[in-house]
């Protein structure tokens, strides 16, 4: 089975393909692809107002960007799969910790929408949900770890992902990944211990308490390592990109170890502990949120975690897991799962491991999966069905009766045929006999059954007789382009969120032009590039787009020169 893992990030996209073999997961591919910058579409500027104002945007799960990278890497790879599972936005989805005083599983599944009717300032029908029992609850009681995501926000969610022909058969999220990483990364004596896994990335980080391999805590934090990258260009005067570089070939933090020991002291420059302060003040208000994390954390359940991991791309900054052990007073490592996780067939480099833990450990839920290994919000309404999913035979059993005579009057039709062919057959192949002795003359029956068994001799056997005449060259006509043509495949690649009322569409002496009205000023370059994508119309030169005041619309117009003849 080959599953395939999308971690969908606000800076980056990441996909890995994991593959089952001889009973072990094993990494197969693994691809990231670096999210464009989006921004709002503007209305003109008015004459009393300089500033152009940012239009509102339709609300969506996923960014135009999202959705177009995830398309770009899927076709571009060329990529397959059995299995696909991705991770639900983390601003979309809320936790809660629920106790039972009771074991019994399907007493507490019953009791959950009870129990978030008190939590939730929402009505509990508006919203989807699933939960993992944890384990070592004492006595009988029992606790729950529940995910929350809105169902409006689940259906935007999968039909922008249908928009792109993908239908996943998983949605979990981030903490339920990275948990299922630990349960197969720590040693046995943490095995049953609280342990805390921070996600840096670019724009957010995330935090998660994980107990008995099932989280039991998670905190999102908007701050991540693009804030380092926006101190490093600000200090120095840099654009971002060449900030970012400067923080991939060279960042690091100095910690209070490195500044008390003399030795080491003495080595360091001034350039070098400014650079180090820049990273550290940079990262002060992600240490603020950390260290209350844990202090809520301790509050709520009386004990620390025993050990913190530490991934995504800014973990890899030299000494930020000592920088931050110094803060916290516990100990901090670097996550390293491949080996436990994959298997040692690809060796990944500790970027790598670092940037793909989330899309690795998604994949890893999916192998042999159930409830203790898997969270999932795809199911209920939301459930992907397929096959004979929920066929109901009895409420089919009078139109299966009908679909049965009708098959056993196919069949006994198909045997007077296949009597009626043969007999015809015998005809066509004295027919094609004859028709090979007019033209090859005398021939043996030996070899005129070889030329009725293999039509490739014959090809050439007769190739060679029309050879010894001299042949006449036609030229096929030329397949013209027809307004027809044009047509069906802009409306076939023309997306349903472009609202598109043409007014004129005129092909003239070659000359294309199309005129209209669209709801969005931008959207003017994304029809021109449609019109483009059909190549049957080159030279595309769109006129400016100007804003009708009756209709409150966008008036816009497209010149192209048709080409002649079909590609």
């Amino acid at each position: 089975m080959k599953i395939l893992s999308i971690d969908i990030g606000s800076h980056a996209i990441k996909i890995s393909v994991l593959e089952t073999s001889f009973g072990k997961l094993e990494l197969s591919d693994y691809l990231t692809e670096i999210l464009p910058k989006e921004t709002l579409p503007t209305e003109p500027k008015n004459s009393d107002d300089e500033t152009p104002k940012p239009l509102e945007k339709q609300r969506f799960i996923l960014t135009d960007a999202q959705l177009l990278t995830i398309k770009k890497i899927i076709t571009e790879a060329g990529l397959t799969y059995d299995k696909l599972i991705l991770n639900i936005p983390k601003n979309l989805v809320t936790t809660r910790l629920l106790t039972f005083p009771t074991k019994d599983k399907k007493t507490i599944i019953k009791s959950v929408g009870f129990e978030l009717e008190d939590e939730l300032p929402i009505d509990i029908e508006q919203v989807v949900y699933d939960l993992a029992i944890l384990p070592g609850s004492t006595g009988n009681q029992s606790t729950a770890f529940v995910s929350i995501a809105m169902k409006r926000d689940l259906v935007l969610l999968l039909s922008q992902l249908q928009e792109i022909s993908l239908d996943p058969d998983y949605i979990s999220t981030e903490g339920w990944a990275l948990s299922n990483v630990i349960s197969k990364t720590v040693p046995a004596d943490l095995a049953a211990a609280p342990i805390c896994v921070i996600n840096m990335g670019a724009n957010q980080t995330s935090f998660h308490i994980v107990i008995s391999g099932k989280p039991v805590l998670s905190h999102t934090v908007n701050a991540g390592g693009n804030k380092i990258t926006e101190a490093i260009a600000t200090h120095y005067g840099l654009s971002f990109e060449e900030a970012e570089q400067a923080k991939i070939d060279g960042a690091f933090l100095l910690t209070k170890a490195h500044l008390q020991n003399p030795v080491e002291s003495q080595n360091l420059t001034e350039d070098q502990k400014l650079f180090s302060k820049i990273i550290s003040d940079a990262i002060l208000p992600l240490v603020r949120e950390i260290r209350q994390s844990l202090m809520s954390f301790k509050s709520q359940y009386h004990f620390f975690p025993k050990v913190i991991y530490l991934t995504g791309g800014s973990s890899l900054i030299p000494n930020m897991g000592m920088y931050l052990e110094e803060i916290v007073e516990i100990p901090v490592v670097n996550l390293q799962y491949s080996a436990q996780v994959t298997g040692t067939a690809v060796q990944l480099a500790d970027s790598t491991e670092a940037a793909f833990s989330t899309a690795i450990g998604l994949a890893s839920c999916v192998y042999k999966p159930d409830k203790n290994t898997i969270l999932n919000f795809r199911k209920d309404v939301f459930q992907k069905r397929s096959g004979l999913v929920g066929f109901n035979f009895e409420t089919f059993r009078t139109p299966l009766k009908y679909l049965a005579a009708s098959l056993a009057f196919i069949y006994a039709n198909l045997a007077i045929q296949y009597m009626v062919l043969s007999h015809s057959a015998k005809k066509v192949e004295a027919s094609v006999e004859r028709s090979i002795k007019s033209v090859l003359g005398t021939a043996s029956r030996s070899n005129i059954a070889t030329y009725i068994n293999s039509p490739s001799i014959l090809k050439n056997t007769v190739n060679k007789e029309i050879q010894k005449y001299k042949p006449q060259t036609v030229e096929p006509p030329v397949k013209q382009v027809s307004a027809f043509d044009v047509l069906h495949k802009f409306s076939t690649l023309l997306p349903r969120d472009i609202i598109l009322d043409v007014s004129e569409f005129k092909i003239e002496n070659g000359a294309v032009k199309v005129a209209g009205l669209i709801n969005q000023q931008t959207d003017v370059d994304r029809v021109t590039k449609f019109l483009e994508e059909t190549k049957l119309i080159s030279e595309l030169t769109k006129g400016a787009a100007t804003l009708d005041a009756e209709s409150k619309r966008y008036k816009f117009q497209i010149t192209g020169k048709l080409l002649t003849e079909k590609k």
